[in-house]
């Protein structure tokens, strides 16, 4: 456990801090976290050693930035996403275009980069093209919040679910064309998606209904509440999705909901190290997406077995009690620069 105290600047109040700073630094004891648009009152962080920077990248953020660094403190800049490589048909994407030379102004005043995959540390390598160390830290899940809760539902019904943005909006297409089928040819088989509707097709049928996102801070208790059998977390194969995390999987494992996934890096990687069970949930076409769901529709037996040993993997491999380690070892990393 990381006991070097620090203040934390997260982006914004979304997932990315929530897996980055909310959940691996909450509880630290003399650390606190910032969340303003005002200036930065030097005396409440005068304490701290390290400071932990999320996004950052406007000049008034860099002018933050240097004045922690006079107060003595380092300073951490953490990525979670590929912010050189967004989609053309990513909603953010002509945002984070216009906002790409901020993102270096920012990170150059840093110590150390962070970010969760070894795809994003490679892209930073490439779009930062700075001299600086960069650690990676993945993101993992805190098994404390989320867990599976005792739902007594005994009505023969499956629900397939997803969630996610908009911009996930072409990730969707392959596994979404598939479930009005599904729905067609199994009536007790519904499906919900949360955060953001799938076609009209798909939302249009009698069986598909659909959530809106909730706030980052209910978002454990809700998702175990929400009583999915099976998961769907399709992603399309480009470069900004490869250095993504496989924190989709990593939720589901927590239920021990088995989650069919695109055969692509991050749950590649996942799927891995539970051997041919988990490589099983790959899926790289509209077929494999249509019959697998089939398979695991028909057998509960094998959804058990799968979310299980998800479970497992989950938990040995991405546990957020080791993960803090990480975190930890980078704070005390970054003192020594």
């Amino acid at each position: 456990m990381n006991e070097i105290p620090a203040v934390f600047l997260p982006a914004g109040i979304d997932a990315c801090a929530l897996y980055r700073m909310y959940i691996p630094h909450l509880n630290m004891e003399r650390s606190m976290f910032l969340l303003r648009r005002g200036s930065i009152d030097i005396r409440e962080i005068q304490h701290c050693k390290v400071a932990l920077v999320q996004r950052q990248v406007s000049e008034h953020n860099r002018a933050a930035m240097i004045r922690i660094k006079q107060a003595g403190l380092k300073i951490i800049y953490d990525l979670d996403d590929n912010v050189w490589n967004l989609p053309s048909a990513n909603p953010g994407k002509q945002a984070f275009d216009a906002l790409r030379d901020g993102f270096e102004m920012c990170a150059r005043e840093a110590d150390m980069l962070t970010v969760s995959t070894r795809g994003l540390a490679t892209a930073a390598r490439t779009g930062f093209k700075l001299n600086k160390e960069i650690f990676i830290v993945p993101n993992a899940i805190d098994f404390k919040l989320f867990h599976r809760k005792n739902l007594l539902r005994d009505d023969g019904k499956i629900i397939v679910g997803w969630g996610g943005s908009n911009t996930h909006s072409e990730d969707l297409k392959d596994a979404v064309e598939v479930l009005p089928e599904i729905m067609d040819e199994y009536p007790h088989v519904s499906v919900e998606f949360v955060g953001a509707p799938a076609d009209n097709k798909t939302m249009n049928h009698q069986q598909c209904r659909f959530r809106r996102w909730v706030p980052v801070a209910e978002y454990a208790n809700r998702f175990a509440s929400w009583g999915w059998d099976i998961e769907i977390a399709p992603l399309s194969d480009h470069r900004f999705n490869k250095s993504k995390s496989n924190i989709k999987m990593l939720e589901a494992a927590s239920m021990r909901i088995p989650c069919l996934v695109s055969a692509i890096q991050p749950y590649e990687e996942f799927c891995a190290l539970g051997g041919d069970d988990l490589n099983w949930l790959l899926c790289s076409n509209r077929k494999q997406w249509k019959e697998k769901l089939r398979t695991l529709i028909n057998e509960p037996e094998y959804r058990q077995r799968l979310g299980d040993k998800m479970y497992q993997v989950a938990s040995m491999y991405y546990n957020m009690e080791k993960v803090r380690e990480l975190w930890g070892y980078a704070f005390k990393k970054v003192l020594t620069c």
